[in-house]
């Protein structure tokens, strides 16, 4: 069986094409990720005398002080649980927290 050239090439194309958005949607989620640990190690930096796992706790309970608030509210502040936020969310739009460890290397990292 053969295929014709032009078909060929077209399939070439739509290769190529969902390979360069494959990349880009990579690219942004590294870009975004490293955004996010920038964030949470600045922050981290108020607190120069906590250990990364203690840091972490501390972040990680005001995170889910936020979203406790963001239950009762319509417009909630809910900076510091959008940080900590990974994953999809659920068909109620909620997602999970990070992990403790997770969060606690970020900090480690900087320190």
């Amino acid at each position: 069986m053969t295929i014709a050239r032009e078909v060929a090439e077209k399939l070439g194309e739509l290769a190529g094409s969902k390979a360069a958005w494959a990349n880009e949607q990579n690219r942004e989620k590294t870009n975004a990720v490293r955004l996010r640990n920038a964030e949470l190690q600045r922050l981290a930096k108020q607190y120069p005398d906590l250990k990364p796992t203690a840091i972490a706790d501390k972040f990680l309970a005001e995170a889910a002080k936020q979203s406790e608030i963001a239950d009762k509210l319509t417009t909630p502040d809910s900076d510091m649980a959008e940080l900590l936020s990974v994953g999809k969310a659920d068909e109620e739009g909620n997602r999970r927290l990070m992990a403790r460890e997770t969060l606690a290397e970020i900090i480690r990292e900087q320190k």
